[in-house]
């Protein structure tokens, strides 16, 4: 009964100081200024427009990328169905109607002249989930809005562990437009 009282007074005492503690003010050690990179070109004369122009271009050339695929998969004799926006993995479904076969293509369009492509975790791991069934198609969007697609069949390596802690992966354009073929 001693021990079991000794114990208690000490556990009281241990309470009461914790109820003295009080938090110190944080003590600032380094700090940062964040500027955004369009900003800055914007600043120094290398960018006019604004941002919602650039975000106006960019959905008018994902727009025509997926237009000129669906036509694309109807001129080779498949069914396409365009899959809602910002559909994990892939942006068109198309289906062979003699075969059956189903195919999932991610599009990816860039303006003329763009130097990279972003592809993200879930279109890297349905590629590599259906390693035959999966096309990334590329679609170079010119000036006159004239579209050249091109298709890249198996565009990743590695496994599904490789990308599975990545968010997105950027490749540069113009070795992958390179690496895809027209088509056919």
């Amino acid at each position: 009964a001693d021990e079991l009282q000794a114990r208690l007074k000490r556990r009281l005492e241990e309470l009461e100081q914790e109820k003295q503690l009080s938090p110190l003010p944080p003590v600032v050690v380094g700090g940062a200024v964040v500027i955004p990179r369009g900003l800055l070109e914007r600043l120094r004369g290398q960018r006019e427009a604004d941002r919602s122009v650039y975000a106006k271009l960019t959905e008018r050339v994902e727009r025509l990328a997926v237009e000129a695929v669906l036509e694309t998969e109807r001129r080779l004799g498949r069914v396409p169905v365009e899959m809602p926006r910002n559909n994990p993995g892939f942006d068109v479904r198309s289906k062979d109607p003699q075969t059956g076969d189903i195919w999932f293509i991610e599009v990816k369009g860039r303006i003329k002249g763009a130097e990279v492509v972003t592809v993200t975790r879930n279109e890297i791991l349905t590629a590599l989930n259906k390693p035959d069934r999966f096309i990334l198609a590329l679609v170079e969007v010119g000036d006159n809005d004239s579209t050249q697609v091109r298709y890249l069949h198996h565009p990743f390596a590695g496994t599904k562990d490789t990308y599975f802690g990545v968010t997105s992966v950027n490749y540069d354009w113009d070795s992958c437009f390179d690496r895809a073929h027209s088509p056919a």
